[in-house]
């Protein structure tokens, strides 16, 4: 699906913008982040092209229970927010992925992940988040817990973690340290 509305947030002086990506949003620089990341991602490396990722832009876009958020700086995409509706009760799957040479511990997977969550609550009422994380990726998890993602379960190497909604609106404002939200999103 395509959002409707998006985000605008403020990093110093930085503008940044949530939003749903589109296929003229696909750059190298994306196609060799899935790349390098395809044991994330479950794709196989040889398989993404600028093609491939298009085609795959394309089917969300026209899908009701998909949707692509992108993390723009000043107009360069950053990093990217996949979500999958499961289930007739607004549960929603999260995915997130940081482009290779953004740089960590400055906040922005916790901006991409709050801003995506923040969207969707909006523009499709979901009311719950559900995602999973190595059990070694202590950022992601960090990152999830920071806005109020908790731990359902977990074994040797997956952790699995929830959220619903109204947690992630009660953290409005202060998210992320050094963003600042100029845009809540209102859907008409």
């Amino acid at each position: 699906m395509i959002l409707s509305s998006e985000l605008r947030l403020l990093k110093g002086n930085t503008q940044c913008v949530a939003r749903s990506v589109c296929t003229s949003d696909i750059t190298k620089e994306y196609i060799d982040s899935l790349r390098s990341n395809n044991r994330l991602i479950k794709y196989s490396s040889e398989k993404i092209d600028a093609n491939a990722q298009a085609n795959y832009v394309e089917r969300i876009s026209v899908s009701r229970r998909d949707v692509l958020i992108g993390f723009f700086r000043n107009r360069e995409l950053l990093g990217t927010c996949g979500m999958q509706e499961l289930s007739q009760d607004d549960l929603w799957a999260v995915g997130v992925l940081l482009f290779d040479k953004l740089p960590r511990g400055q906040g922005w997977g916790r901006a991409l992940l709050w801003s995506s969550c923040v969207l969707m609550s909006e523009a499709q009422k979901a009311k719950r988040f559900v995602a999973s994380t190595r059990t070694d990726n202590f950022a992601a998890q960090g990152a999830f817990r920071s806005i109020g993602f908790r731990e359902i379960t977990r074994d040797d190497t997956i952790a699995w973690i929830g959220c619903l909604a109204s947690a992630i609106e009660d953290l409005d404002g202060v998210y992320a340290e050094g963003f600042i939200s100029t845009d809540v999103p209102k859907i008409s």
